[in-house]
């Protein structure tokens, strides 16, 4: 889930500098933020499923 509202807010950030909301400066800092959240988080739910292979066998 969190990786949804993450790859959302990405779109959003793309959405909003393609409808002229946002200046390149504003849009690349907007971008570079999401990314690095998506990473962080992807990241988390790696080490997650390591930890817990048990978790992915059920899905």
């Amino acid at each position: 889930m969190l990786i949804s509202r993450l790859t959302a807010r990405a779109s959003s950030v793309l959405g909003a500098e393609a409808t002229d909301k946002l200046d390149e400066k504003s849009f690349k800092e907007a971008l570079v933020r999401s990314m690095n959240e998506y990473i962080i988080a992807r990241e988390a739910l790696d080490a997650f499923e390591t930890k817990h292979p048990e978790l992915l066998d059920e899905a």
